[in-house]
């Protein structure tokens, strides 16, 4: 008998008085309801609350026909000044305390008992629960406005008690519904399914979906519409831009029962036939949202095995469940379908599915690669067949799949789903008549931007292309070839300026601002790149004889308009000015920096420049002169410019052209001779000025890069005249008198004006044949227009000092003052977009030939040096800087017999053979990519647009190691050269070493050690006979104190060199080699080392008396051998046992001591690339031997250095092994998978669909908070430990094999961090009871009573060993205490005790594991006789 029922008992038998007891209470609650809700007073509330319905509960049966009126009277009373102010006071959406979540639990118990008392009053239970709804669903309310105003309903508290309502007339199966009632239900369901747009998906799962469930269980009638509802709901949810993406799966899942009955009895609403749904799952299984995954697989999985089991026929195809109808493509191919007859293989083809969809939820590798074959089955399943019929999978399904491996945490996982995306044929899986065609040009090329898939792996060369690229590139060509119908998803168009290469996405790419008006030039833009798309064959239409038919036309008519521009009187200025534009942004369209005869395109545009060209100048010297009178006219100044630019580039050296441009050169420099040229002139005045000089600037930077023909000629003479006559000027006024015109916007035309007069003076220097300019006169005037002018004028004027200081003496007093101030100027520009150009213009000059040679000790040589570490510490922070003045250093000192002069530069050198900092891995993706990117230049033509990004450390270190690969051993002047670099490196090594503390292996340290040692083993053989000792000494005492293999390895190398060639220093160390006394001391020495816990030191000491002894043998010292018998025991057992001569051979067999020719194999290659890869260095340092020829083109021809070759002879390199410190990387796309691999044996928690959900957000049909599990079956007591975590491994053991109940002493463990690491979430999901040790005898007493055998795990005289016992289906499993085990108080309650069989020498297991292994004999029996009673 249970409370309840003893409780009524009590009242029927006895005289107590119900109707006073209870109306006394509900009084009480009433008054204290009318002060005001207060929370201080919730446990108050909870008590009386409590009381009140135990009364009424209690007191059924006293309540008869007599009493009925008073209960009813009574119920409604409760309800109306009780329950419905506590459901306006209850505001659990902004308090989540206990105690009020169990005041609502309360809350909800007494309101649904009053409102069953009778049918009327149900009624208006639910019809003020409907209002409270109304109310919600009219204002949309939301947490902040409970916070704000304290009057209104929350919504969980109505769904709460609405829970508890409907939950109670489920338990009662004999309530009668009417059916007003029944459509009250209806609305009310309604009403909650349109609320769950507002609702969040924790509210949904734990409170709404509960209520409807139980709702549909009530109302049967309307089931099957209702079920309607929440699917109409799920289809919104999905095609609207709902923020929580989670919503359509939780119902899903929650509604599993209703769309994906396990009987298969679907009422009429069958939605696995409508592809709506499959496109909901499918968007779920590749969501970023791991829940989202989870729910939809969890879906897939039941519908797969509710259609094996059953066997029955569906199919996406046709008219679906919501009433839309299937289109034609998705007809032919339904995205799920499944037939009896074709069970057995569409069973295997969904099982390699969702084994691969949850294999990619894990992390691990290893965990993943075994089962990433099986895709090729399912790339076999969408092949459709020969015959007629379709294919057993969907090409959507291998996208979810694909899109998934986008999505996951490894890189490797990343690139496998690349590159099977890349590598699928078209020509048999049927991806673009399945729509397939939008993933291939959309989500997979957004898919290839990630840079992370151009990153190379450890141990690749510096500059291939990746897998990736190489598949991307294989792509692309043959989506090129597949034919006009589906090369519009190809990336490659070829003309376009904005990158499409899908390695090139990841690359910062910004489209600089318009120079032009942006009214005309956004239109002319997007017509330019209509018409040149119209040029591709890619784009063209069949009905054109010729793809650039369109780009014809469209310049006839501007060829109509120019023509047109002299001779048409009423012809605006502005139409021509757009024709000139359009033209200027077809020529930029190509790309093109000169005209090609090549290219139909080009042959268009230069024949339309060319028909019109003599008008097309006769205007613009008209505008010129008269046309731009406004400020706002300055960008057809820039328009006129460009246009000169254009003309220049299509007519070339022809005569004609040059006669053009002559008579506009004429009309341009005319104005400036006429008239005196004044900085007060007018606005009108100051433009033409700016547009005729913009005319001179365009027309000499032009004629700069041209070929010496007879027009060019005429042009460089007609300006070199000008310039004999101009004067030139440090600053272009702004115009007097008028106030329209800013300073700031005046300075750009400003520096347009001077920009545009240096680029003539710059002409005038370079190509002039003779003295046209007076350079002790220029040289004031450039330092001037340094410091005044900005960076755009600033580089014009440093070349044209580079020019004038190589062609005339300049003192030396000159030439610091140009320096101080180009240096000056560069320091301006550092955080401007022109530094680099202004850097390249600098370092031009400062490092040009005619400076180099200054004397050594001169002040010229002083500054440069000077100015070297500024750009040396710069360049720390600018990738670029040092390789920009190392560009022009190499340049200006591999000249005719400029090498010399690298002797004033030692240090500087030394620091470029050392240069480079940690490269951070960000940057690393940048280098990775354009390395990519650069090997697909000559493919794609897109990619020259790019700004390629370069490891500068690489680049540095060629161009040093080709300048000192000029050096002439026979030349002593070089030898002395080489000297003092060896001897700066060598300092510079011990400086280094003692500098820094960090010597760890690829540090920074180790690093530059290393390349200073390289420099030393390259220039070993220049140096001079009087450093050979001290070199020699030097290498020795480095030898001590060097740690890192890869230095230690190299300063060997110089010292046998050093044997090599200088024989003295061989008998030096042979007279120590030939004396006996020293292998006696060389053997006492090694021995100890060869006990050290160091495993290295252990190895190579061991590695080391091997060769001693053999050595000794050879040399006939007999008396070492018979001196030291027991050596030749520790030799043989090194050699016999395997473990240790597998690593002595191993060590010997590495590439330096086995395969090395120190002779031979001194080359680039060994030197840069083998030696670093075989010792394990940083992939930074390695130098691959193709750059070198490419740095100095002369060495391809074979006239490469003459001391040392770049590559190796054939030798037996290939053969090496990587050393001991060479790491390995896993590559996931090129591992080998053995036949029939996808088949075999993998590791992978599998987890069946009925066991996958409930998550904690999607609950059953149970009240809040009580945890569903079997009941009366096994319950593990677990009082006595008191190792928390013990306790947490008990918990998961009997959570995963199903233990009805798990008894702790505390219930405050659960809440240990220890306790939930071992059990991980498991106690979430088991019913958990608190029983404290001292309440122990009682509860077993209790359960022997409740039908429990009791049994204890414990070695007694009596016990029962495990093997014979069987165990009760209601069993108690009682496991003692880690050291005392079961007290003997407790064991003689006991119904039995069992033991579990040993066979080992100790007599006790840990009870973790002891009570695993009971735990699961109990469930393996039940398991047996559930196997038994079924059959």
């Amino acid at each position: 008998m249970d409370t309840d029922d003893f409780l009524k008992t009590i009242v029927i038998n006895s005289n107590f008085d119900l109707k006073e007891t209870l109306s006394k209470l509900v009084s009480a609650t009433e008054s204290r309801l009318k002060a005001g809700f207060q929370q201080a007073d919730i446990n108050l509330y909870i008590h009386e609350l409590a009381t009140i319905n135990q009364v009424l509960i209690s007191g059924e049966g006293f309540f008869n026909k007599e009493n009925k009126n008073y209960l009813i009277t009574t119920s409604d009373r409760i309800i109306g000044n009780i329950c419905e102010p506590l459901v306006q006071s209850v505001l659990p959406s902004t308090d989540s305390g206990t105690n009020l979540q169990v005041l609502l639990g309360v809350l909800g118990q007494l309101y649904s008992q009053c409102a069953l008392v009778d049918e009327e009053t149900l009624k208006n239970a639910l019809c003020r629960l409907e209002g409270h709804i109304n109310i919600f669903l009219n204002e949309k309310l939301s947490k902040s406005n409970f916070e704000s105003d304290k009057g209104l309903v929350d919504f969980r508290t109505v769904i709460e008690v609405l829970k508890y309502i409907v939950s109670a007339v489920c338990k009662r199966p004999d309530f009668k519904w009417t059916k007003e009632q029944n459509e009250k239900l209806d609305a009310l369901f309604e009403k909650l399914v349109t609320s769950l747009d507002i609702l969040t998906v924790n509210v949904i799962g734990t409170l709404c979906i509960p209520v409807l469930l139980k709702i549909l269980k009530i109302n049967e009638i309307s089931y099957t519409e209702n079920v309607r509802k929440v699917w109409s709901q799920i289809l919104l949810f999905s095609t609207s831009s709902v923020e929580d993406k989670r919503k359509p799966f939780i119902l899903l899942c929650g509604f599993a029962n209703q769309f994906f009955p396990v009987d298969g009895n679907v009422c009429n609403l069958d939605i696995r036939r409508d592809t709506q749904f499959w496109t909901i799952l499918q968007a779920g299984l590749h969501s970023k949202d791991s829940l989202n995954r989870k729910r939809a697989l969890y879906l897939l999985k039941r519908i797969v095995d509710i259609c094996e089991r059953d066997g029955a026929d569906v199919s996406s195809e046709g008219d679906s469940g919501s009433g839309q109808h299937v289109g034609h493509s998705e007809g032919r191919h339904p995205v799920f379908w499944w037939e009896r007859g074709q069970s057995k293989a569409l069973s295997k083809v969904w099982e390699d599915f969702i084994l691969l969809a949850e294999v990619l939820e894990e992390k691990q590798v290893h965990v993943i690669k075994p089962l990433l074959p099986r895709m090729d089955t399912l790339l076999k399943a969408c092949t459709l067949p020969k015959e007629t019929g379709r294919a057993l999978l969907h090409t959507s399904w291998l996208k979810v799949v694909l899109l998934r491996c986008s999505l996951h945490e490894s890189l490797q996982v990343i690139r496998w789903g690349a590159n099977t995306a890349l590598a699928l044929d078209v020509r048999h899986c049927p991806v673009i008549e399945q729509g397939f065609l939008k993933y291939l040009s959309g989500e997979m090329l957004l898919s290839l931007r990630e840079p992370k898939l151009y990153v190379r792996d450890a141990g690749m060369l510096y500059h291939p292309l990746t897998e990736v690229c190489i598949s991307v590139e294989q792509w692309r060509r043959f989506v090129g070839g597949i034919g006009v119908r589906s090369r519009s998803c190809s990336p490659y168009v070829p003309w376009l300026p904005c990158p499409l290469h899908p390695a090139s996405m990841p690359t910062r790419y910004v489209l600089p601002d318009s120079k032009y008006s942006t009214a005309d030039s956004v239109p002319a833009l997007t017509v330019a790149r209509l018409v040149m798309l119209t040029s591709t064959d890619t784009m063209a239409t069949k009905m054109e004889e010729s793809p650039c038919k369109t780009v014809a036309e469209v310049c006839e008519q501007v060829i109509s308009v120019v023509n047109s521009i002299n001779s048409h009187v009423y012809m605006s200025p502005h139409l021509a000015d757009k024709a000139l534009l359009l033209l200027n942004m077809l020529a930029d369209e190509m790309g093109l920096s000169a005209w090609s005869s090549d290219d139909p395109v080009s042959v268009i545009l230069q024949g339309t420049v060319d028909r019109c060209k003599g008008e097309m100048v006769r205007y613009i010297s008209t505008q010129i002169i008269q046309g731009c009178t406004q400020m706002g006219d300055v960008w057809r100044i820039q328009l006129y410019m460009d246009s000169v630019s254009m003309l220049g580039k299509a007519g070339g050296g022809h005569p004609g052209q040059g006669a053009d441009l002559y008579r506009l050169l004429e009309t341009c420099i005319t104005p400036f001779l006429n008239l005196q040229f004044t900085q007060s002139s007018g606005l009108h005045e100051k433009l033409q000025q700016l547009g005729c000089m913009g005319v001179l600037g365009t027309v000499a930077n032009f004629l700069s890069n041209s070929p010496a023909t007879q027009a060019c000629s005429d042009l460089i003479g007609q300006l070199s005249d000008f310039m004999k006559k101009w004067k030139i000027i440090t600053n272009f006024n702004k115009p007097t008198m008028d106030i329209s015109v800013n300073k700031q916007e005046w300075g750009k035309f400003s520096s347009q004006f001077l920009t545009s007069q240096w680029q003539v003076v710059q002409l005038v220097l370079d190509r002039s044949c003779g003295p046209c300019l007076d350079i002790q006169e220029l040289l004031p005037l450039a330092r001037e227009a340094l410091t005044v002018g900005v960076e755009e004028t600033a580089i014009v004027v440093l070349k044209c000092l580079k020019l004038a200081i190589s062609k005339n003496t300049v003192g030396e007093e000159a030439l610091c003052d140009i320096l101080d101030g180009s240096w000056m100027c560069l320091q301006g520009a550092r955080r401007t977009i022109t530094f680099w150009d202004v850097l390249d213009a600098f370092t031009c000059l400062a490092f040009h030939p005619a400076l180099l040679v200054s004397p050594k000790n001169s002040p010229v040589i002083a500054k440069l040096n000077i100015y070297a570490e500024g750009l040396l510490e710069l360049g720390q922070d600018k990738n670029g800087v040092v390789n920009a003045m190392c560009d022009q250093l190499y340049a200006g000192l591999t000249g005719p017999g400029m090498i010399i002069n690298a002797s004033k530069f030692v240090p500087l050198i030394v620091q470029l053979c050392m240069f480079g900092n940690l490269v951070q891995r960000c940057v690393r993706q940048v280098y990775d990519i354009c390395a990519a990117l650069e090997m697909t230049r000559e493919h794609c033509p897109d990619n020259p647009r790019l700004n390629i990004v370069k490891n500068e450390d690489i680049e540095v270190k060629v161009k040093v190691i080709s300048l000192l690969c000029h050096l002439d051993p026979s030349d002593p002047s070089h030898c002395h050269l080489a000297t003092s670099v060896v001897k700066e490196c060598l300092k510079k090594y011990v400086a280094v070493s003692k500098g820094s503390a960090n010597r760890f292996s690829n540090s920074l340290v180790h690093r530059q050690r290393h390349r200073l040692i390289q420099t030393v083993l390259l220039l070993q053989g220049l140096v001079t006979k009087d450093y050979v000792d001290e070199l020699w000494a030097e290498m020795w005492v480095s030898l001590e104190v060097e740690t890192q293999p890869s230095v230690r390895h190299i300063l060997e190398w110089v010292i046998i060199w050093a044997l090599h060639r200088h024989q003295h220093l061989r008998l030096q160390l042979w007279s120590i080699f030939d004396k006996e006394v020293f292998y006696r001391q060389a053997l006492g020495n090694v021995l100890p080392w060869c006990m050290a816990h160091h495993f290295q030191t252990r190895l190579y000491s061991q590695a080391v008396l091997s060769k001693l002894w053999a050595q000794a043998g050879r040399l006939g010292l007999t008396a070492i051998h018979t001196a030291n018998p027991i050596l030749q025991t520790i030799v043989d057992f090194n050699q016999e046992n395997r473990n240790s001569t597998k690593n002595v051979r191993k060590l010997l067999d590495s590439f330096f001591f086995k395969f090395l020719d120190f002779k031979d194999d001194f080359s680039l290659e060994t030197l840069y690339k083998v030696m670093p890869q075989m010792t394990g260095l940083s992939e930074e340092d390695w130098i691959a031997p193709e750059l070198f020829p490419m740095t100095c083109p002369a060495w391809a021809l074979g006239s490469g250095p003459t001391f040392i070759n770049i590559r190796n002879p054939p030798n037996q390199f290939d053969k090496c092994d990587p050393s001991l410190w060479k790491y390995t990387t896993l590559k996931l796309a090129e591992a080998e998978v053995e036949e029939g691999g996808g088949e075999r044996d993998v590791q992978k928690k599998i987890m069946p669909w009925r066991q996958m959900l409930l998550e904690e957000e999607v609950v059953s049909e149970v009240d809040h908070g009580v945890k569903v599990g079997p009941t009366d079956g096994l319950v593990v007591v677990t009082s006595l430990i008191n190792k928390v975590p013990n306790l947490g491994g008990l918990c998961r053991t009997s959570e995963i094999f199903g233990v009805s109940e798990y008894v702790l002493g505390k219930l405050q463990y659960v809440e240990d961090t220890s306790f939930q690491g071992l059990s991980v979430t498991a106690h979430k999901w088991i019913p958990i009871t608190e029983v404290h040790e001292t309440d122990l005898s009682d509860y077993l007493q209790q359960r022997r009573q409740a039908g429990y055998t009791l049994v204890g795990v414990e070695q007694t005289a009596n016990s029962v060993s495990l093997t014979d016992y069987t165990f009760p289906t209601k069993t108690l499993l009682l496991l003692g205490n880690e050291k005392e085990g079961i007290p003997v108080d407790l064991i003689s309650q006991l119904d039995v005790c069992v033991e579990i069989p040993q066979q080992g020498v100790i007599r006790s297991l840990n009870v973790h594991v002891s009570g695993a292994i009971l735990i699961w004999e109990y469930r393996r029996q039940q398991l047996m006789k559930e196997t038994s009673s079924s059959s």
